[in-house]
């Protein structure tokens, strides 16, 4: 049974039949160029905007897997740097935190939950490992999500 195939690789494959068909040459104008230059310039800024959104959401479900598998040592270097003004953190119903310092040292007294055994950590840890998986390869709507640049 054939496979079919992906979004991406369909459009890919649009875009090498697109540019692969001759051209018939002929001086462009300069709306042509301007066109052209205002089209480039809006999908630069789409490209941007997109890579900003995907290094976010792979951000933000690191953190979520660090902290799902109680790796809170782990968590404290992807804070804003000492000092950065605005910095918050609420967890749970515990209170909103707003002072650098206490953010930090509530991941570094954050105790895992007691009577989880070696094995069953592991497989919380798996199961994290898993959904963090799902999460860096699609986003909202199942377009594929940028993880590298």
């Amino acid at each position: 049974m054939l496979k079919r195939p992906s979004r991406a690789a369909f459009l890919a494959l649009c875009a090498a039949t697109a540019f692969s068909a001759p051209v018939l040459a002929k001086p462009a104008s300069g709306d042509d160029l301007a066109t052209l230059k205002a089209q480039v310039q809006a999908l630069s800024a789409e490209v941007r905007s997109t890579r900003d959104r995907a290094a976010v959401e792979n951000l933000f479900s690191t953190y979520m897997y660090l902290h799902n598998a109680f790796r809170d040592e782990d968590i404290i270097p992807l804070w804003a740097k000492k000092g950065t003004p605005g910095v918050r953190a609420q967890y749970s119903n515990i209170g909103v935190y707003t002072d650098w310092d206490k953010i930090i040292s509530y991941h570094q007294g954050r105790p895992a939950p007691s009577g989880i055994s070696a094995r069953q950590g592991k497989a919380a840890e798996n199961a994290a490992e898993a959904r963090l998986g799902h999460q860096l390869g699609r986003v909202r709507g199942g377009k594929p999500l940028l993880t590298e640049n």
